[in-house]
């Protein structure tokens, strides 16, 4: 495995990208699943108390991913001239997310100057103000300015207005959104997926034995989707959904969703407990106080706030797993991003980074095989939040390690599958 920066890694052999990047300063870059409407989330992962939280966003916000093949074709990228490198960061620079969108431009910023070296890359920032009419002004603004591919928007609603303008224009696009149904060939989604995230663990459970799975997860779309990829998961991998309880935003609904769960415990294997923010914790809590022991049963978390200091503090969780990019590269991540602007990284931050260094790999390496080629690779990319591959319909997987939850903090209880066990379509 070949290093492409500081922070970044591909899966192929760009030995170009290598003798290019991986020697700058950190002083040379200072100067960078969300909601549509809301601020995403942020947590404090291997970052030290006291960190700031963003709340997680609301209930709904994560619509499922679109079936294969849906979407058009992709535009051609265009040819790149020598010396032409220009990456175009495209954020929230005002409004509600105007903080994200700053510490996401310092960690672009911070990519960018690790990959200073060979070919110079020009940062072209402009403000999405968190809409979609916004997004599409700063698209055409930046490809207007020469912009050779783009880093962002992080709203879901923001995508299609950037992809409108980028795609006929062969300029491929990077967002950082977890809104699947954004996806379209050439305008990708890096966020994490909960469809992933739910596959990953149902499969370590099976391997754990488990064979009758119970699903506690929120009355809404977000647990919509859970509910979709956990029946999936669970097929695929030959066991049975023993039942499935969804539950209202209100303490005594969660209360019951688990109850009913615990009524028939003995008739499961492992339970998955999806939800985000404070409706994941309260969920957690009623786990081992319905005597469901996380001994005797395997239980699961899935959340998009994988990332919320809160998980690992709560006692309840304790001996629950979770499948999340919670590992030492991130935590190197974060004390670089420390060190560079003397504040914490928010959860997007690190995703941001990925996102500016695999720009750059693209448009350094795609001069003759095209941008695309690049993004597509069938081994998919090293970063700091993990392994991932970009597929053709514009979703991403992820190579997650497994996690349980202890007293001292999460403990990697099964690391990252080695290799994507299919090719890309």
């Amino acid at each position: 495995m070949t290093q492409s920066s500081r922070g970044w890694r591909t899966r192929r052999p760009f030995a170009a990208l290598v003798a290019a990047a991986a020697l700058a300063l950190l002083g040379a870059c200072a100067s960078t699943v969300p909601a549509d409407t809301a601020p995403p989330q942020a947590g404090a992962g291997g970052r030290p108390a006291g960190a700031a939280v963003v709340p997680p966003p609301p209930p709904g916000s994560i619509p499922p991913a679109p079936p294969p093949g849906s979407g058009t074709t992709v535009e051609e990228t265009r040819a790149i001239a020598p010396g032409e490198a220009k990456i175009a960061a495209l954020l929230p620079l005002s409004g509600p997310n105007g903080g994200l969108g700053q510490s996401i431009l310092d960690a672009v910023q911070l990519a960018l100057g690790d990959a200073r070296s060979g070919v110079p890359v020009e940062l072209i920032a402009r403000d999405t103000a968190g809409s979609p009419d916004g997004a599409r002004e700063a698209a055409r603004s930046a490809i207007a300015a020469g912009a050779s591919l783009v880093v962002g928007p992080l709203l879901g609603g923001e995508v299609a207005a950037v992809a409108e303008v980028a795609r006929p224009a062969g300029v491929p696009v990077l967002s950082l959104t977890n809104n699947a149904t954004s996806a379209v060939p050439g305008a990708h989604v890096l966020g994490m997926l909960p469809q992933n995230q739910v596959e990953r663990l149902v499969g370590f459970a099976t391997t754990k034995g488990a064979r009758r799975f119970a699903l506690v997860a929120p009355d809404d779309l977000y647990g919509q989707i859970v509910e979709d990829a956990f029946r999936a998961s669970v097929r695929t991998a030959g066991g049975a959904v023993a039942m499935v309880q969804r539950h209202g935003a209100d303490m005594n609904a969660i209360s019951g969703a688990v109850k009913k769960v615990a009524d028939g415990v003995e008739r499961i294997d492992a339970v998955l407990v999806a939800g985000n923010g404070d409706n994941l914790i309260i969920s957690a809590s009623f786990v081992p106080y319905y005597d469901i022991s996380a001994k005797e049963k395997l239980v699961l978390i899935a959340t998009v706030s994988w990332d919320d200091q809160r998980l690992g503090k709560e006692a309840s969780l304790h001996g629950a797993h979770i499948a999340a990019p919670l590992n030492r590269r991130r935590e190197e991540f974060l004390k670089r991003f420390r060190d560079a602007y003397n504040r914490e990284a928010p959860l997007l931050a690190s995703l941001g980074y990925d996102a500016a260094a695999l720009a750059v790999a693209a448009i350094r390496e795609g001069s003759e095989t095209g941008m695309l080629a690049i993004l597509g690779s069938a081994s998919g990319f090293e970063g700091y939040d993990g392994v991932f591959r970009l597929e053709p319909d514009g979703t991403n997987r992820r190579l997650l390690p497994v996690l349980q939850f202890e007293r001292a903090g999460p403990r990697v209880v099964e690391d990252a599958p080695p290799s994507f066990e299919r090719p890309a379509n």
